[in-house]
């Protein structure tokens, strides 16, 4: 299984590394792309960090190729994500194509500007609910609807993740990984 972890510049630190760590534990290959094509990204709280691809290096068809997409949060990434037309055309495709697509925090509105959200449940980071053209489960700490998981904050990646893990590879390599890390 492999999976695309794209951000840029103001996503939230810990929501995108405790993913792509958590991953990539589970033996799942987890690609960081940057989707504005820079070379270093800098997080929500200026944390210098180095993608390991380029959307605009990535063809259509090994992009496709993957089982998968993730997307951190952070209000000024999410707001840069969203401007992204090549991204949110990838993400409507991985969504039609019954391929994984995950949010967390901010990001399910992201997903909503992909057009992929309606009729769907979903969570998120308190007050962007109404961004979001789905069916807002308040307070959950995650929602897995069809192909789409959702994560309501930073406070619960490590749960969003497991569910991430679960949906890809199975119950037994997500209580693996939950026991490597204590979380039993």
């Amino acid at each position: 299984m492999k999976i695309l972890a794209f951000y840029t510049d103001g996503n939230e630190d810990a929501e995108f590394v405790i993913t792509v760590d958590l991953l990539r534990r589970a033996r799942i290959e987890c690609l960081t792309v940057s989707a504005d094509d820079k070379d270093f990204i800098y997080t929500s709280h200026n944390i210098c960090t180095k993608p390991e691809a380029k959307l605009k290096d990535l063809s259509d068809e090994e992009i496709m190729s993957y089982d998968g997409l993730f997307i951190p949060g952070g209000k000024i990434g999410v707001e840069n994500l969203s401007k992204n037309d090549r991204l949110l055309k990838i993400i409507k495709k991985f969504h039609d194509s019954n391929k994984l697509v995950s949010a967390i925090c901010a990001a399910p509105t992201v997903l909503s500007k992909a057009g992929i959200m309606s009729n769907h449940k979903f969570t998120c980071y308190d007050g962007w609910e109404s961004l979001v053209d789905g069916i807002y489960e308040k307070a959950m700490p995650y929602v897995v609807d069809k192909n789409i998981i959702t994560g309501r904050s930073l406070n619960y990646s490590v749960d969003f993740t497991l569910q991430i893990i679960e949906y890809l590879t199975g119950s037994e390599n997500k209580e693996k990984v939950a026991k490597g890390i204590l979380k039993v």
